[in-house]
């Protein structure tokens, strides 16, 4: 039932319409008493005619309209349009806020996101989540055609298919207080309510969908994010189930050499098979995927790391002193038991270096070291993954010697790499777990001889080198 133009709903009155599916149809209205824009979701008769219906939209209006959060989009109002003619059905609408911006299924046309703008995302969609399974309301249609990008951030739309899931009630299969609009990438007769694409398991199987539900919904949509392409594909409707129920996603760091294994880590926790296997809360997503954000480590979770995992961080460090030390000393670290090397072996795979990382990025595709392809003697990553520190000879003002120095490297960024001032002669560069300080090792000469020197260095506003340490012969 498509309506024109100038078509007043209550003190409503239709503008354009927005988009339209099988749940309903979307407009851009103007609420003339507020005079403010709206967007009102026009659902189709047969909704209005059945009494059952009619009274779960009533019962889960009020629920979504309780739903206080900057990152859902608000319900203002509910109401009832009959035709003018007299004839039909009565149709029942919605009344939402307008939001200018696209969604980010049309953002994800473009290809993958930058990480922290993916992350900045998905930490909002989590916290909105969070917000709706707390009124226990489930969305149970997550996927990027309901997550709008505006300028205040990401607003998540369309809780058409949530479910009441407090006070013991039983909730429709099918809810249809805010019904989606967007097509279907994959329809098939007899299809499952929701998108198959970001469907859980237990959804698949036409089991009862809970908070863990949209948590499945949220790591394929951040999978998706980060990588530009689905977590779960198929060539038919059938193939794609059995890989959600059956397969596993590709690891993000094969597609994505750069992502922190934290996200990893996390991603694939959302996308466990079994329920009770995923996160259990929306919100401790979001503090995972804040803390993350704040430059988190990339093994451990915050305040969460096992004594083992400690004691390979110590016992890592250690390691990476020892082969940094043996440079100039001749220090062996063959001190180290079998039992412990397998555990630093351990370590080192699961936090990976920047050589592991970097996979098949060429490094003379790196903006301003190319030219004259200087001769790298080590290379860091961060661990979050978004600063690249490398020793290397490229000439520059104070070092036309050629001599090796330190470089930094925003991961994400357009800009080249920067020549770390005072650094001339450096080698070895070791990153501190916070991510603020580099150490690296240099070469002096003294009365007896040379020594090595070891320094340290702030990241962000570099100064002048602090000596730590020397090593003479």
């Amino acid at each position: 039932m498509s309506l024109v133009a100038g078509t007043r709903l209550g003190p409503y009155e239709l503008q354009s319409l927005i988009g339209q599916g099988g749940m309903g149809e979307v407009y851009k209205a103007r609420d003339t008493r507020l005079e403010r824009s709206v967007a009102i979701k026009v659902l189709p008769p047969e909704f209005g005619a059945d009494p059952d219906r009619r009274a779960r939209f009533e019962r889960e209006a009020k629920t979504i309209a309780g739903l206080n959060n900057p990152h859902i989009c608000t319900l203002y109002d509910v109401g009832e349009h009959a035709p003018s003619t007299g004839t039909g059905q009565a149709a029942l609408y919605l009344v939402m806020e307008h939001l200018a911006g696209e969604t980010l299924a049309q953002r994800l046309e473009r290809g993958p996101l930058p990480l922290d703008q993916a992350l900045e995302i998905a930490t909002q969609v989590a916290d909105a989540l969070s917000a709706a399974h707390r009124q226990g309301v489930v969305h149970r249609d997550l996927k990027p055609g309901n997550v709008m990008l505006t300028k205040a951030g990401a607003k998540l739309l369309d809780f058409g298919l949530a479910k009441l899931t407090g006070h013991g009630e039983q909730a429709a299969a099918a809810s249809i207080a805010s019904a989606p609009t967007q097509t279907r990438p994959l329809t098939s007769e007899g299809a499952i309510v929701g998108t198959l694409e970001y469907m859980a398991p237990e959804q698949v199987e036409g089991k009862p969908a809970d908070a863990r539900t949209d948590l499945w919904a949220l790591g394929a949509i951040l999978y998706e994010m980060l990588t530009g392409r689905r977590a779960f594909g198929g060539d038919s409707a059938a193939s794609l189930i059995g890989n959600i129920m059956n397969a596993e996603p590709a690891a993000l760091w094969t597609l994505q050499p750069l992502t922190p294994p934290a996200v990893d880590r996390l991603v694939r926790r959302c996308l466990a098979k079994v329920p009770d296997a995923r996160w259990q809360d929306a919100s401790d997503v979001a503090d995972e995927l804040q803390w993350i954000r704040g430059g988190g480590s990339a093994v451990t979770g915050p305040e969460k790391a096992t004594p083992r995992g400690r004691y390979r961080q110590v016992v890592t460090g250690a390691l990476l002193l020892a082969v940094v030390a043996g440079i100039g000393t001749g220090v062996t670290w063959l001190w180290v038991g079998g039992r412990r090397v397998a555990e630093v072996r351990h370590g080192l795979e699961e936090i990976r270096p920047a050589e592991a990382l970097l996979g098949g990025l060429a490094l003379t595709n790196i903006p301003s070291i190319s030219r004259n392809r200087p001769h790298l003697t080590a290379l860091r990553l961060t661990r979050d993954g978004r600063r690249l520190v490398f020793a290397g000879n490229e000439p520059s003002a104070g070092n036309q010697n050629r001599q090796a120095q330190l470089y930094i490297r925003d991961v994400w960024g357009r800009e080249g790499a920067k020549a770390i001032p005072h650094t001339a002669g450096a080698d070895a560069p070791l990153i501190s777990p916070d991510g603020e300080w580099v150490a690296f090792w240099s070469r002096s000469s003294a009365p007896a001889g040379w020594v090595w020197v070891l320094s340290k260095v702030r990241l962000e506003d570099a100064g002048t080198p602090v000596p730590i340490c020397t090593v003479g012969r």
